[in-house]
């Protein structure tokens, strides 16, 4: 029976950005389960196509939300990606940084280390900003998200910011530096003309490891776990039957030797090393992300 050390559900931005983190040194194995599709579609990759995939069944889930008192009792629609990528591939590509109070109001709010001055390494270290003099404090130039502005080749783009100017607003040279406030260039994540999606900037090069393995179109129906058993995966996929025979159990090592490298990982453990276990030296740790 094949088994993995790490099982993630959903390659939305975040289990693209698991996958790559928990394989990146070769020691664990990690299966990677999208009920989607493949991000290859060229109105995926075009920027300019974004509206295409947002109103494809194929690449939507087509969520909407409860009818609005406010607006008639009318239900809007909730695009939420179905692929590889999630809805960083069929998003508007705009890049925009949450303002740093809020992050200040979370950890005000009991939120430790979720501050703005402990976020911004992790915004620094995920982007590779082009076209931007912001000061490196502020800003990222290695990250594997490329981070973009355009070439404003219309002259009425500068117009446009010289009318604020005299209007009385404030310019902001980086609405994702110092300065959020104020009109200025909006940034995307595209890279050479095309969507860098989280697929793109951190699957697709993680994907080329022996130790990760990718299965698209994995419906996983639910995950039911108990104290005493290991997790099992429900799964309506054309999956090899080695996998869905039995239940799979992940990282089976003894408890004082799971010491993952990432936090929310350690978090994880130290969730699953306080529930009662059964008379067993090991522990099963599950690591999934929903997206």
């Amino acid at each position: 029976m094949k088994t993995y050390d790490y099982i993630i559900v959903g390659a939305g931005s975040a289990g693209c950005v698991l996958a790559s983190r928990l394989s990146e040194d070769g020691r664990h194995t990690v299966l990677l389960l999208e009920a989607g599709g493949s991000d290859r579609h060229p109105f995926i990759r075009m920027p300019a196509a974004f509206s295409l995939p947002m109103n494809r069944a194929r690449f939507n889930w087509g969520f909407a939300s409860e009818p609005e008192p406010g607006l008639g009792g009318r239900r809007l629609n909730c695009p939420r990606g179905k692929l590889l990528g999630g809805s960083s591939s069929i998003n508007g590509m705009v890049h925009v940084r949450g303002h740093p109070r809020d992050f200040e109001r979370w950890q005000d709010l009991g939120a430790e280390g979720w501050g703005y001055a402990d976020v911004l390494p992790y915004f620094r270290k995920a982007e590779r900003a082009l076209g931007c003099s912001t000061a490196d404090r502020y800003r990222g130039r290695q990250g594997p998200l490329t981070v973009s502005r355009g070439r404003k080749t219309n002259p009425l783009y500068q117009v446009f910011l010289d009318a604020c100017e005299q209007a009385g607003y404030a310019l902001s040279a980086d609405l994702n530096g110092y300065q959020q406030e104020g009109f200025g260039d909006l940034e995307m994540t595209v890279d050479r003309a095309v969507r860098c999606s989280a697929a793109y900037a951190y699957l697709a090069p993680a994907a080329r490891r022996a130790n990760l393995h990718v299965v698209t179109h994995a419906y996983v129906q639910r995950i039911p776990t108990t104290v005493r058993a290991q997790p099992a995966f429900t799964i309506t996929a054309e999956v090899p039957a080695c996998m869905l025979r039995r239940a799979v159990r992940c990282c089976s090592l003894p408890a004082p030797l799971v010491r993952p490298s990432c936090s929310c990982c350690r978090a994880l453990v130290r969730r699953m090393s306080s529930l009662p276990m059964a008379s067993t030296p090991f522990r099963t740790c599950l690591v999934w992300a929903v997206i």
